[in-house]
């Protein structure tokens, strides 16, 4: 949404959305937004809304992604229900 609230731009996954973050990093040519769904997967967009390479598969839920180190590296942690 833009600053008025009126919506720019819907990213629709098969499953909740359980967390999401911007990376960081100047460096980087555009603005990266990580999302980790509970269909088990991480995948990237850009700020247009074009997702990034092609989806992560993760053999876990992931319920959190941080960067660190200015965006350079990114934890996902998540529960496997074991």
């Amino acid at each position: 949404r833009d600053k008025t609230g009126t919506e720019r731009l819907l990213i629709e996954r098969n499953a909740p959305i359980w967390s999401l973050e911007w990376n960081p990093s100047r460096d980087e040519a555009h603005d990266i937004l990580a999302v980790a769904c509970w269909d088990q997967t991480l995948s990237f967009y850009e700020l247009s809304g074009m997702q990034l390479g092609r989806d992560k598969k993760l053999d876990f839920d992931p319920c959190c992604v941080r960067h660190f180190s200015n965006g350079e590296y990114m934890t996902v942690g998540g529960s496997d229900h074991k």
